[in-house]
């Protein structure tokens, strides 16, 4: 293992030591969220993030509405949000993806957060954004629904495959409408 890698896992597990420790206590503050959000190779894990509790989403809409904060902080606060299943969280989420001056990427990190934190019940936020002119975004809407993979995610996908011009998001709204469905 070379000193970078080892350095590289000193790093995570101090990271995901220290967010297991903020479990069920209160959530971290802006300084202890940036540490996470910049993480050199990896940030907490879902359980990590779940632990934290849900007035985490709070600060993690701080961090990504922190001007000064850097992009790759800002966009990881977006994914994070998606470890919470709660108003806040899917407000949030909702918010960042419908901001017409949003970067693509920031559009598209939201919904694939919302799929992630709600499942089957996003369809109807992330389904509209099949529209989007985005491929970027119509792609991860595809990679969303599949996914959640249930009746309502494939039926999205199958009405947008004869209007969707890019063929790789085609071929992806295919194979979601292909698959078999799935209960959540």
């Amino acid at each position: 293992m070379s000193f970078r890698a080892a350095i590289g896992l000193l790093g995570t597990s101090l990271l995901v030591t220290s967010a297991a420790s903020v479990a069920g206590a209160q959530a971290p503050s802006s300084e202890q969220l940036r540490l996470w959000l910049s993480g050199f190779e990896r940030m907490p894990d879902a359980s990590a993030w779940r632990a934290m509790g849900p007035e985490t989403v709070h600060v993690l809409r701080r961090a990504y509405e922190d001007p000064a904060e850097a992009p790759w902080v800002r966009l990881r606060a977006v994914a994070a949000a998606g470890y919470f299943r709660t108003e806040d969280s899917r407000a949030f989420l909702r918010a960042v993806a419908r901001d017409p001056a949003q970067p693509e990427l920031v559009v598209r990190e939201a919904l694939l957060a919302l799929a992630r934190a709600f499942g089957a019940a996003a369809v109807a936020d992330i389904g509209p954004f099949l529209e989007h002119p985005s491929t970027l975004v119509r792609e991860a809407v595809a990679i969303a629904l599949g996914r959640i993979g249930d009746e309502r995610a494939r039926g999205a996908a199958r009405r947008r495959i004869g209007a969707e011009p890019d063929p790789t998001v085609r071929e992806a709204l295919e194979r979601v409408a292909r698959s078999p469905a799935r209960r959540r």
